[in-house]
């Protein structure tokens, strides 16, 4: 009832928008072609198929596009004045530093063995480029062997202190001597990704992107706030029981089967 509800409501806001909402038949024909090659491979017969299965005809189908399309068409005629300027993202990228800055990272690899004499056999051979494939034939951690001894990023605390000490000294891509810990014996290497900050010209069209969208998203939702609580004064119910407790503004969405 509720979404019926807002579904009409959206049939009226539309009337009253005028031109810049209507829906012509060939949107609506275009749109399920759309939805058909998305979801169906373009197959009519599948989404024939879909739509008897859920007990809708092919008129609902149009009419719940069309619905839908009315609701874009509304957002875009209602958040039309709403800007995102350069100088917008300037200020927005001054006052979020920490999400243009990837913070330095450090990744671990090693071989895993159990003597010191086939750690020392190993270290004795092993080089930046043929460490993956001694990883792969000599580690006893399976695990991280198939990945070329690799362990991912690694931060402190997370390590056994025998391993994290040789492990956070190293400097990019240098190798470790033989190193004990209650595993056995390691040779571990590791790749440090330095800190990296993106600049704001190269930042800036994202940004303003993102957060135009989220200002056309905000001030839509506020207007449809508005609307649907004007409607719920004028919406009267066969019995108060069927009234929903709550209405939700509806969000512009892709419309979709």
């Amino acid at each position: 009832l509720q979404s019926l509800i807002q579904q009409r409501v959206v049939q009226f806001e539309a009337r009253e928008c005028g031109k810049p909402c209507e829906v012509t038949p060939e949107e609506i024909t275009a749109e399920l072609d759309r939805i058909k090659e998305a979801n169906f491979n373009g197959s009519q017969e599948d989404f024939d198929d879909f739509l008897k299965e859920r007990k809708i005809s092919v008129a609902d189908a149009r009419g719940i596009v069309r619905n839908q399309l009315q609701q874009q068409a509304l957002f875009n005629h209602y958040t039309r004045g709403v800007r995102f300027t350069a100088a917008d993202a300037r200020a927005y990228y001054e006052d979020n530093p920490q999400q243009f800055t990837t913070p330095a990272g450090r990744t671990a690899s090693h071989i895993l063995v159990e003597t010191k004499a086939e750690a020392d056999r190993i270290r004795a051979e092993v080089t930046p480029e043929n460490f993956a494939q001694l990883a792969e034939e000599n580690s006893t951690d399976t695990g991280s062997a198939a990945q070329g001894g690799d362990l991912g990023q690694i931060q402190k605390g997370q390590l056994v202190p025998e391993f994290e000490k040789v492990a956070f000294a190293l400097a990019d891509g240098e190798i470790s001597q033989p190193v004990q810990t209650q595993f056995g014996w390691h040779i571990i290497t590791v790749d440090i990704t330095p800190k990296t900050t993106t600049g704001f010209a190269e930042a800036r069209a994202q940004i303003i992107q993102t957060q135009l969208a989220q200002k056309r998203q905000t001030t839509f939702q506020e207007w449809s706030e508005e609307v649907l609580a004007e409607w719920e004064d004028r919406t009267v119910y066969a019995s108060e029981d069927l009234k929903p407790e709550t209405t939700e503004a509806p969000a512009a969405t892709t419309p979709a089967p």
